[in-house]
């Protein structure tokens, strides 16, 4: 089951992951997994700090910089062909 900072992801809807060749660079399958709750996995990545906070308690609040993290995201999945979903 694939996972995510601990928590499995898919586990919700199991019968709705697909495997198959989505990506047009390579010939390897890649596993499509429907999120229940849009938003979590990228809040978790996004709003932490390995530099300032190791341990990882305390969400960076800045709006600015979160919102430059969402561009490079989206600019990274556009330049790796990622599906529109």
């Amino acid at each position: 089951m694939p996972t995510t900072l601990g928590t499995c992801i898919g586990n919700q809807m199991p019968e709705r992951i697909q495997a198959g060749r989505y990506l047009p660079y390579t010939a390897y399958p890649v596993f499509k997994i429907p999120i229940s709750q849009p938003g979590v996995l990228w809040a978790a990545f996004s709003t932490l700090s390995y530099q300032s906070d190791y341990g990882l308690l305390a969400p960076i609040e800045d709006e600015a910089l979160i919102a430059s993290y969402t561009e490079l995201l989206i600019q990274a999945l556009e330049r790796e062909q990622a599906p529109e979903e």
